[in-house]
């Protein structure tokens, strides 16, 4: 069976009102439009839904800045990673045919310009969501199968310098534009931290807002501080951070509001 695209954007949409997906490519859109699980982050998607000057459109993912020290940045990105592809997996919906005739699914696209991400941590997450999403299997087979498909589809993408940096992103939106019927998610972690000088900031934030124009992709990254140049185009800031070096306690303001969250083996909680 094949489908439109209006089509497909219509079960989308009823999936991202918090009705049940019915194959992956509702399950991403839906995710992308702030049901990714994570209080803070569905806030700062669900803000950037607003009518506001930096809002975004039905058809458009969100655009969001995230702050704060390396390790907070890598654990709510990597948690979202996780998050995504086991909520994106094929096999979860695999008793009901998909209908959108798209044959990629769902992609995470990490990019680390800081080398802040951990694989193993990454591993840890996913295999820890899968057993709180199938906890009546037994099989460790099984288990490790699935953690396969879900790894398959998170790419890292290593950008240091200025000429591979836009050679990337604009092969990236060249490849993410032949999957418009799916939404993907590009993380990115030390954004701009590389570039010294504010011409090569500038070129980077252009080539990468024609891609969130471009594509259907959920866009977040993370810096130390707030990048004063986004302010025009991300639709939302976070800031998080750690409540003390003691705790599993972390802390998120979104637009004024606070959230608290816990974290556990499946990355953040809530």
């Amino acid at each position: 069976r094949s489908e439109t695209a209006l089509d497909w954007f219509r079960r989308a949409q009823i999936s991202s009102r918090g009705e049940d997906a019915n194959d992956s490519t509702v399950a991403a859109w839906s995710f992308a439009r702030g049901n990714t699980g994570i209080s803070f982050v569905d806030e700062a998607i669900k803000i950037s839904q607003h009518p506001t000057k930096n809002s975004i459109s039905e058809s458009q993912a969100a655009f969001l800045e995230i702050t704060g020290n390396r390790a907070s940045r890598s654990l709510v990105l990597t948690s979202l990673a996780a998050r995504f592809v086991v909520t994106t997996r094929s096999s979860k919906f695999r008793s009901a045919p998909s209908q959108s005739g798209v044959e990629s699914p769902p992609q995470v696209i990490l990019i680390d310009s800081l080398h802040s991400f951990s694989i193993p941590r990454l591993v840890s997450m996913v295999r820890s969501k899968l057993l709180l999403e199938m906890p009546h299997v037994q099989s460790e087979a099984v288990i490790d199968q699935e953690v396969e498909e879900c790894l398959k589809r998170v790419h890292f993408v290593f950008l240091t310098d200025f000429t591979t940096t836009i050679a990337s992103l604009e092969a990236l939106r060249i490849k993410l534009r032949r999957m418009d019927l799916t939404a993907n998610i590009v993380l990115w972690d030390g954004f701009l931290s590389v570039f010294a000088d504010k011409t090569s900031k500038i070129e980077v934030i252009r080539q990468l807002v024609r891609l969130w124009h471009g594509t259907t992709t959920l866009i977040i990254v993370a810096s130390h501080q707030k990048t004063l140049m986004l302010d025009k185009y991300a639709t939302c800031q976070i800031s998080f951070w750690r409540k003390d070096s003691e705790s599993l306690l972390y802390l998120a303001n979104v637009s004024g509001k606070e959230f608290a969250v816990q974290v556990g083996k499946a990355g953040i909680l809530s």
